[in-house]
């Protein structure tokens, strides 16, 4: 295997693990106010902050996108839910 496609693989890996905990951490949630806070938002700002800005924000969008689709939220919130991530964890 050549360095640049061990490099993929090992960022296709860190980016479908941190999407299985954005997934997941959507489900610890608090209260605050009319809104909510959840463990989601955290781990997709600690992938930005460890791997990069890319790979949070990718993380992000695909694991909160993909739990508002499966909640069976409407299109225009899982599409905003997706943008606004990505740039969470982009930024």
């Amino acid at each position: 295997m050549h360095n640049a496609s061990k490099k993929v693989l090992y960022n296709m890996v860190i980016i479908a693990l941190f999407t299985a905990l954005t997934f997941v951490g959507t489900y610890v949630q608090i209260p605050l106010g009319t809104s909510k806070v959840h463990l989601g938002n955290f781990v997709c700002i600690l992938a930005g902050l460890l791997c990069g800005g890319l790979v949070g924000g990718i993380s992000g969008s695909l694991g909160m996108g993909l739990n508002d689709l499966l909640s069976g939220y409407g299109p225009d919130t899982y599409i905003r839910s997706f943008i606004v991530k990505f740039l969470l964890g982009l930024i």
